[in-house]
């Protein structure tokens, strides 16, 4: 009766998740704590995909709203025309935007549940209690900030594109290439400081965190066993680059 009650009161006095998205900015530690005793990854995922396909979409959506804007004749023309253009060019963006999401899932799906395995595994190797679906939340937890980041640096960088093709009639070449996520250079420095490589610092920092507070290890030990995962990643992807670019 007395662990029931416990358990319930637990439950009470645990921060729902609005708090913990706001404490994940300036109190990751709490955050981790939270996921330690009552993981919930499920919510945040959705939210990752959501914020990612939102990165991903805005620009698009950005141009299409500057071409329409500045051919709005065309645009209301076409569609007294030929009507059925209209509809099925909404029902590919439909389709696209299903098949995004689908697609973006899976992505995050697939890379919590690596990262969370390797540490899962890790942590069991040093004795730590700690079961998948723990380090499954903290893993998703951990990548909030660095997609929320992103997100702003896209809307800042869509907006300044925006306003400036109105007043100027061109795109800052820099700008358009930061958006598009493109590298000034050929060269590997270039790609390792790229801008949208700089938010995964973030994650590492974080995860560095929560993993030194679970497992006691100093911060050195702690970035060098999650910092792994990173590596392969970033190499893996540079393959697909060289391969496929």
């Amino acid at each position: 009766m007395s662990e029931t009650s416990t358990t319930s009161d637990d439950a009470r006095d645990a921060p729902n998740t609005w708090e913990l998205l706001r404490k994940i900015f300036f109190r990751p530690s709490e955050v981790f704590a939270a996921q330690k005793s009552q993981p919930k990854w499920g919510r945040i995922l959705l939210l990752l995909v959501a914020i990612s396909l939102l990165s991903t979409e805005l620009p698009d959506f950005s141009s299409s709203l500057q071409v329409m804007i500045n051919g709005s004749t065309e645009v209301g023309s076409a569609f007294f025309k030929h009507p059925s253009l209209i509809k099925g060019e909404q029902y590919e963006i439909e389709f696209s935007t299903g098949f995004m999401f689908v697609l973006t899932l899976f992505g995050f799906l697939l890379i919590l549940f690596i990262e969370a395995l390797y540490l899962r595994v890790v942590s069991a190797m040093l004795g730590l209690e700690l079961k998948l679906d723990q380090w499954m939340a903290i893993v998703a937890w951990s990548r909030v900030p660095a997609e929320t980041l992103i997100l702003l640096v896209t809307v800042v960088l869509v907006l300044t594109l925006f306003v400036s093709n109105g007043l100027l009639g061109h795109e800052p070449p820099i700008l358009k290439a930061l958006l598009d996520g493109s590298s000034f250079s050929d060269s590997a420095v270039s790609y390792i400081l790229d801008l949208w490589m700089l938010p995964e610092i973030w994650v590492i920092a974080l995860q560095t965190l929560a993993f030194r507070n679970c497992s006691g290890k100093s911060i050195l030990f702690s970035f060098a066993i999650v910092v792994v995962p990173f590596i392969l990643f970033t190499v893996f992807g540079w393959w697909l680059a060289i391969e496929f670019g």
